[in-house]
């Protein structure tokens, strides 16, 4: 026999694992680790089980052809992030509304104002004033 315990506690968990203690706690209180049995205040975890659900999560990761990319040696320099492939939708409006905002940066007035000419100066000067009658 083997000197290893058959259950482990939380931090040991994390380590075989490779997250955090506090993740190891979520995941087994939603039910998501096998052979976790929480004893009065403390989560304890049945070894041999969680080994085998590390085995099955790997084997669900390779059979599912997960491919991680490479973060580029420039991304990691701003931080490591790697923005996804393509721009959201979010990303195209905020482009959008950045340029016609700082579109006197050399956009032309036709780019500025959709394709429409920009407005006439005697329309601008009658802004703000309310229109006139005839007869009044």
């Amino acid at each position: 026999m083997t000197d290893a315990p058959a259950r482990i506690q939380t931090k040991a968990a994390a380590s075989m694992l490779g997250i955090s203690p506090r993740s190891v706690q979520c995941l087994a209180a939603q039910g998501l680790l096998p052979g976790a049995a929480k004893i009065g205040k403390v989560w304890t975890f049945d070894r041999v089980k969680l080994a085998r659900y590390i085995a099955a999560q790997e084997a669900e990761t390779e059979a599912n052809g997960a491919c991680l990319r490479k973060i580029s040696t420039s991304a990691a320099r701003r931080g490591g992030f790697v923005p996804p492939l393509g721009a959201s939708k979010s990303e195209k409006a905020y482009e959008l509304a950045m340029q016609k905002l700082l579109g006197a940066g050399g956009m032309s007035n036709s780019r500025r104002f959709g394709g429409k000419p920009p407005p006439s100066s005697a329309s601008k000067s009658s802004r703000g004033k309310p229109p006139t009658t005839k007869g009044s």
